[in-house]
């Protein structure tokens, strides 16, 4: 059974949604195995190839009835062929898949390029918007769950263009599925959509001969691959269509099965359709599918190219019967019946008719049929030119509109360009005009700066005079003095030059003159810094870690209080695929600097061999100071591949915990149901008793929280889970778990064990009482012995009747 559930997520569950955790559905109407109706959700073009009428669907799909909650499709379509070189179509549709909903519509729009008779170029294009989310009414839970709320309701939009070419015979296209996903909510294009791919077709449509039963009957064949992201799917179905009004089919898909369906016109114009599905290997124990269509077909007084028209019959025929086109001998044939049925036929006479007179009756007869049948053929050819003439003047027509508009397009951008002239010119103007401000502001500026200036030199002048006096006064100290000063000055230079001594030693250690000892310092400095790099980045996964360390301990937390019957308020919420792509990035930032690291430790282990071996001296300074400086590397980056080690192994731990964590949460919400909630009240309600001391200072009403205000007069409730029928005097009425809870608390510290209380499901209430009784005056009696009681302030009868 897991493997079953493990399969079903893969391949329905992905199927519809991208991002799971945001409710986000990609677009996927499972309506793939008729040839007759809804052909434009298979290809954009389909609306138009091979299509002569238009229709009006309605169909339901329900697929994998094996499991509960099966994803099921309602479907409403009205397309077909509207013009002699246009198809289109409009569809509203809705799937449900346990508790997600996806609701929107499709707009098709087909258009027909014809090169020659047998030669159509087709493009389609479909335009999806719909609005995708958690159902909440699908959702049972006895109390407000955070990480439900969190999934937020998306509405987005999808294209999906398509191509096709049409010989005599056969058809071949090209589409692109999902090409573009935008979700509004997020203003952000969907980039990993499973659904989205290349598809291709090869479809053949011809007519069997002969005469009986399947005569005209018209064969369709539809070979199509899918290349989607994650894998590929290959189907063939074929499709057989008898003029008596009937048609049958039989498919085959990769990825679901194996499919067969049948079809008949009820009337010309209504029929049904219904196709069954049934997959194979992983998904055969999820339940096979079944497709049902009803379809009204619309009358059609037109006779597209690029399609026959394939009238057919129906079981009760409400109108006559409709006539297949038929070849101009056969036309003949049966007007000639007519004229013979319509003549008289004339009474037996005695006279005799010689032979002459007979044959002269039958040419004339003969001579007439064939003048009448050129009459006919010039008036079918008169139309035909009368009709071609229409055209050439609809599309000359046409071809003026369009010349007109492109001509009004471009004037319109001739004033939009010279009114944007007129606006650069006045902001040129406006420009020059402030750059004069500037300039004059610039000269004010100069010629205060001068006066300035000239005013400094006076004082500075004066303060010369000044300081000359002092001067002279110091002059003597100034004297005494520079005896000590070189002195002090001696003593400082020659400790100076010791030190710089020391500096150009170690300078030298460091900074060695030969080529291989430059590199090996120069190499050193490198590294050295790539290795505070290192512990940067190994910093930042450090603290990704920790985060996630958190948010595992707070959802373990909040589960633990949940199932203890205590609500603490939901933590902000975080995209886990934005953190999970930090990490990620961070693991791989990393494992380079690591990567680049040990080469460059390696390289200067190298260098630094070829040092020791050209300098023979033990003793060498540079060579000891580098490979003090290499063992000091060598033992960071061991340190730092194992704290890495570290690091992953417990994110990885991280991570099953956290899924165990949110199964367990879904799971507590998804079959939390009534009885579990009585249950754990039960549990609730032993716990308070055997745990709450009774309190030693007495408690008044005002340490009593009654919640909800009740009537006066007797309320009566109906259809009470889990609850006899009686009357209860009610203390308190809560609508959330901590307000009961902290009442009954008081209630028993009170000295009161016996309270109880119930839950009804219709108002959503908690309702603690003090006593049930059977008759209202036993309820009315004891009123009177606790009112005055603190906790009896607001009581209030309720009656129950189940």
């Amino acid at each position: 059974m897991i493997f079953l559930y493990i399969t079903l997520v893969i391949f329905t569950v992905q199927a519809m949604y991208s991002q799971i955790e945001n409710g986000v559905a990609t677009l996927d109407i499972p309506v793939r195995n008729s040839l007759t109706f809804n052909r434009f959700l298979v290809h954009p073009t389909f609306s138009f190839v091979r299509e002569q009428n238009k229709y009006i669907t309605a169909t339901n799909k329900r697929e994998l009835l094996a499991i509960e909650d099966a994803p099921q499709t309602y479907l409403l379509n009205y397309s077909g062929r509207f013009r002699e070189n246009i198809g289109a179509g409009i569809a509203l549709f809705q799937q449900t898949n346990g508790v997600l909903t996806t609701f929107g519509g499709i707009l098709n729009l087909a258009y027909n390029v014809r090169f020659d008779d047998e030669s159509n170029f087709t493009f389609g294009l479909n335009v999806a918007a719909y609005q995708s989310g958690l159902n909440s009414g699908s959702v049972i839970t006895n109390f407000d769950d955070p990480l439900l709320n969190n999934i937020p309701s998306n509405f987005l939009i999808t294209v999906h263009p398509g191509i096709n070419y049409g010989t005599g015979l056969f058809d071949f296209g090209l589409s692109l599925n999902n090409l573009v996903t935008y979700n509004f909510n997020s203003s952000q294009m969907i980039n990993d959509n499973p659904k989205q791919g290349f598809q291709g077709h090869v479809m053949y449509t011809g007519y069997l001969g002969g005469f009986g039963f399947f005569a005209d009957s018209k064969f369709t064949a539809l070979g199509r691959g899918e290349i989607l992201q994650d894998t590929s799917i290959f189907s063939g179905v074929a499709m057989l269509t008898v003029p008596k009004g009937i048609w049958a089919q039989v498919g085959y898909n990769t990825l679901y099965g194996a499919s067969g369906g049948l079809g008949i016109n009820i009337t010309p114009q209504i029929g049904i359709e219904y196709n069954y599905e049934k997959p194979f290997m992983g998904l055969s124990d999820l339940g096979s599918a079944h497709e049902i269509t009803l379809v009204y077909k619309f009358k059609n007084d037109n006779y597209y190219d690029y399609s026959r028209d394939d009238e057919l019959a129906g079981i009760f025929n409400l109108e006559n019967t409709p006539q297949r086109k038929k070849t101009k001998k056969k036309a003949a044939t049966v007007k000639t019946d007519v004229v013979i049925a319509s003549t008289p036929t004339p009474e037996p006479k005695e006279v005799e008719v010689n032979e002459e007179e007979l044959t002269r009756i039958a040419a004339a007869e003969q001579k007439r049929k064939e003048t009448e049948e050129q009459t006919r053929i010039a008036a079918e050819e008169l139309s035909r030119k009368e009709a071609e003439a229409q055209v050439a003047l609809e599309e000359q027509k046409r071809l003026d509109t369009e010349k007109q508009v492109r001509i009004a397009a471009e004037e319109q951008k001739r004033l939009e360009a010279e009114a944007l002239t007129r606006v650069a010119a006045v902001e040129q103007t406006r420009l020059e005009a402030e750059a004069l401000t500037r300039i004059a502001a610039a000269e004010q500026t100069r010629l205060e700066a001068e006066a300035l200036t000239r005013v400094a030199a006076v004082e500075q002048t004066r303060l010369e005079a000044e300081a000359l006096a002092r001067v002279a006064a110091i002059e003597q100290t100034r004297l005494d003095a520079e005896a000590l000063a070189k002195v002090i000055a001696a003593e400082q230079i020659r400790l100076a030059a010791e030190e710089q001594a020391k500096l150009d030693e170690e300078l030298l250690i460091k900074n060695p003159t030969d080529a291989v000892g430059q590199s090996l310092s120069n190499l050193s400095e490198d590294t050295v810094e790539s290795s505070k790099t290192q512990a940067e980045v190994l910093e930042q996964l450090q603290i990704a870690v920790a985060e996630k360390e958190k948010d595992l301990r707070d959802l373990k937390e909040e589960n633990d209080l949940s199932e203890q019957g205590i609500f603490i308020a939901p933590k902000p919420f975080k995209s886990i695929s934005a953190e999970n792509k930090k990490i990620e990035e961070i693991k791989i930032a990393l494992d380079t600097i690591i990567l680049k690291q040990k080469k460059k430790i390696a390289e200067m282990e190298s260098l630094l061999i070829t040092r020791v071996r050209s300098v023979n001296d033990r003793n060498d300074a540079t060579n000891s100071y580098y490979k003090n400086t290499l063992d000091a590397l060598k033992q960071k980056q061991k340190e730092t591949i194992q704290y890495r080690a570290s690091l992953v192994s417990t994110l990885e731990t991280i991570k099953i915990a956290t899924e165990i964590e949110r199964k367990r949460r879904i799971k507590r919400a998804a079959f939390d149901n009534e009885q579990d909630r009585f249950e754990k009240d039960r549990a609730l309600m032993t716990k308070l008793r055997q745990n709450t001391d009774s309190n030693q200072e007495l408690l008044t009403k005002d340490n009593f929280d009654f919640g909800i205000g009740q009537s006066t007069s007797i309320e009566i409730l109906k259809n009470v889970q889990n609850t006899e029928s009686a009357y209860y005097l009610i203390l308190a009425v809560h609508s959330n778990v901590n307000g009961r809870n902290t009442f009954l608390e008081n209630v028993i510290a009170s000295g009161y064990r016996d309270v109880d209380f119930f839950y009804d499901v219709n108002t959503t209430k908690y309702y603690i009482y003090y006593n049930k009784y059977d008759t209202i005056e036993e309820a009315n009696n004891s009123i009177k012995n606790i009112e005055n009681r603190p906790y009896a302030d607001k009581i209030s009868l309720i009656k129950i009747e189940n």
